[in-house]
C-alpha cells in the first residue's frame, strides 16, 4: 500500500488526483489541506484530510511522517511557491519520505520559442509574468537536487491543464456564448494542452511505481494543435458559431496593461492586505461610477455587440511557437496512454453542455 499525501487536494488538479486514486488498488491518498474552505471539492469522496502549515518545517515534517510520496499542487501567492518547496523539500527529508512529486508549469518558457526543448532545461527568470519568474525560481532551486540523498523528485511540467471544470474550458466557452471569444494572428499559435486525467495518471504512475524516477518532465496530449482547432473544437461543443470569434492582430502592450498587471506584484498584495474591507469598497464604487459615466450610452431595445477583452496573458499563450516535445515523457511513462484528445474533448462538452455552456440555434454570431 502506497501512502500518497496530496498537498492543494482542493484545487482542480488535486480533486482529479484523489477520484482517480479511488479507483485504483494499493493507493492511500490524503488530502492536506492549509484551509478547511478546501473541502468543498472534496466533500462527494468522503476522505479524511489533515490540516497542514507549510510555513513551518518541523509542523511539515512530523504531518508526513510515515507517508510514501508526497504530491505538491499547492498554488498559494506568488511570493510563497519558493518557500513552500523549500520547506517541503525539506519535511521529506527529514520524514524519510521517499519521492517529491511537485508540479512546474511549461509557463515559465513563454512563448517557447525553441524547438526540441530540453526536459531538463532552466527557464530565464527575467519573465514579465511574476507567475512564471516564482515557478522558474522554483526550478531553479530543485534541480541541483535531484541527484542529492534527499527524496527522488519528479517535476511535471504541462502546459495549459484541460477537461471538466477546467478553466480553459470554462473561460473560452463563455466567451463564445457572450460573443466576445477571440484569437490573435487567426489562432495559428500553437496551444500545448495537457487533459487533467494524463496528468492525474502521470503523478499516481510516479508515486506508486517500483523504481523511483528523478527529474524533469514536460507532459500533454500527443499531437500538435493550434489555438484555432481547439477552439473549433469548443465551438462545436456548445453549439457555437467559430465566425463569431474575434480576430485580431498581434498584442500591443499598453499603459493601462502594465497597471493592470501591477496588482499581481507582491508589494501591491500586501498593501491591499493592509487596507480595510470597507476602504476598498469605495475605491470600487468610485472606479465603478467612473466608468458608467465615460462609457457612451446605450439605445434602448438594440443589442450591443460584446467587445473582446483580450490581455497579455492570453496573447503570450496563444503566441507559442512550438510545442513540448514529449519523447522522454514517453518513454518513462508509456503506461500513461489515456484519454485520446478526440475522447477527451467528447467527455469535455458533454460536461459543459450540463452545466448550461450552450448556445441555442439563432442566438451565435
Amino acid at each position: 500500500m502506497t501512502r500518497l499525501a496530496v498537498l492543494g487536494a482542493g484545487g482542480f488538479v488535486g480533486s482529479r488526483l484523489l477520484e482517480l486514486s479511488l479507483a485504483r488498488a494499493g493507493i492511500e491518498a490524503i488530502p492536506m489541506l492549509r484551509q478547511p474552505r478546501g473541502l468543498g471539492r472534496l466533500a462527494r469522496f468522503g476522505l479524511t484530510w489533515r490540516p497542514i502549515d507549510t510555513n513551518s518545517i518541523q509542523s511539515l515534517s512530523e504531518s508526513l511522517d510515515r507517508f510514501d510520496a508526497v504530491v505538491n499542487l499547492t498554488q498559494g501567492d506568488n511570493e510563497r511557491l519558493l518557500p513552500d518547496v523549500q520547506n517541503l523539500y525539506e519535511a521529506c527529508r527529514r520524514a524519510k519520505v521517499g519521492r517529491f512529486i511537485h508540479l512546474g508549469s511549461a509557463v515559465v518558457f513563454g512563448e517557447v520559442k525553441h524547438p526540441n526543448l530540453p526536459d531538463d532545461m532552466l527557464a530565464s527568470e527575467n519573465r514579465w509574468s511574476e507567475y512564471a519568474r516564482a515557478k522558474a525560481a522554483t526550478d531553479a532551486w530543485l534541480a541541483p537536487r535531484l541527484d542529492t540523498s534527499g527524496p527522488a523528485t519528479v517535476i511535471f511540467r504541462p502546459g495549459l491543464v484541460w477537461g471538466p471544470r477546467s478553466i480553459w474550458v470554462t473561460l473560452p466557452a463563455g466567451q463564445m456564448m457572450d460573443g466576445n471569444a477571440f484569437l490573435f494572428r487567426q489562432g495559428s499559435g500553437i496551444c500545448n494542452l495537457c487533459h487533467v486525467d494524463r496528468l492525474a495518471s502521470a503523478i499516481l504512475s510516479a508515486a506508486t511505481r517500483p523504481v523511483a524516477l528523478t527529474g524533469f518532465f514536460h507532459i500533454g496530449d500527443p499531437g500538435v494543435r493550434t489555438w484555432r482547432q481547439y477552439y473549433n473544437a469548443l465551438t462545436r461543443e456548445i453549439g457555437s458559431d467559430t465566425g463569431s470569434i474575434h480576430q485580431l492582430p498581434d498584442f500591443e502592450i499598453t499603459w493601462k496593461d502594465r497597471v493592470l498587471g501591477m496588482k499581481d506584484l507582491n508589494w501591491v498584495r500586501q498593501i491591499k492586505r493592509r487596507i480595510r474591507n470597507q476602504t476598498k469598497d469605495r475605491i470600487k464604487r468610485v472606479l465603478r461610477n467612473t466608468i458608467e459615466q465615460l462609457s457612451p450610452p446605450t439605445i434602448s431595445g438594440a443589442r450591443v455587440p460584446a467587445a473582446p477583452r483580450p490581455d497579455r496573458l492570453m496573447w503570450s499563450l496563444q503566441s507559442v511557437e512550438n510545442p513540448l516535445p514529449l519523447d522522454r515523457f514517453q518513454v518513462h511513462f508509456p503506461e500513461v496512454t489515456e484519454p485520446d484528445y478526440e475522447t477527451a474533448m467528447s467527455r469535455t462538452g458533454s460536461w459543459l453542455r450540463y452545466s448550461g455552456f450552450t448556445v441555442e440555434p439563432g442566438e451565435s454570431g
